[in-house]
C-alpha cells in the first residue's frame, strides 16, 4: 500500500475526476464503527459558501456529505488489490475517516 499526503486542493481535483462515476465510500469512527458505507454516484462536490468553507459532496438518492476542509488530512492510498483506482482518505485527525474509490465492477 503507498499512502501520500496530498492538498485538499488536490483531493478536490480528484473528487471533480470522480463526477459522474460511481463511487465506494467508507466511514471509518475508530472505536465506534468500522467500514459503514454505501455506493453511490457522485453528482456534486461544491463548496457551500463562496468564501470557500464547508464542502459539500452528493451522491445519488439525495446522500450527502458535508465537511470543512480546514480540519481535513488527505491523503491518496494506492493498493495492490486495485490497481489504477485508488483511495481518497479524508482523515479529522484521529476521529473520523472518510474514505471513497471508483466503485469496481
Amino acid at each position: 500500500m503507498d499512502k501520500r499526503r496530498i492538498s485538499f486542493a488536490r483531493a478536490l481535483s480528484e473528487l471533480q475526476g470522480m463526477l459522474g462515476a460511481r463511487i465506494q465510500v467508507a466511514v471509518n469512527l475508530p472505536g465506534y464503527f468500522f467500514d459503514c458505507g454505501f455506493r453511490a454516484r457522485l453528482l456534486s462536490a461544491r463548496s457551500l459558501d463562496e468564501e470557500g468553507g464547508a464542502v459539500l459532496l452528493v451522491f445519488g438518492h439525495e446522500q450527502g456529505i458535508a465537511h470543512d476542509p480546514d480540519e481535513l488530512d488527505c491523503f491518496l492510498v494506492a493498493t495492490p488489490c486495485a490497481p489504477g483506482r485508488p483511495w481518497l482518505e479524508l482523515r479529522v485527525g484521529d476521529r473520523a475517516v472518510l474514505l471513497l474509490s471508483r466503485a469496481g465492477a
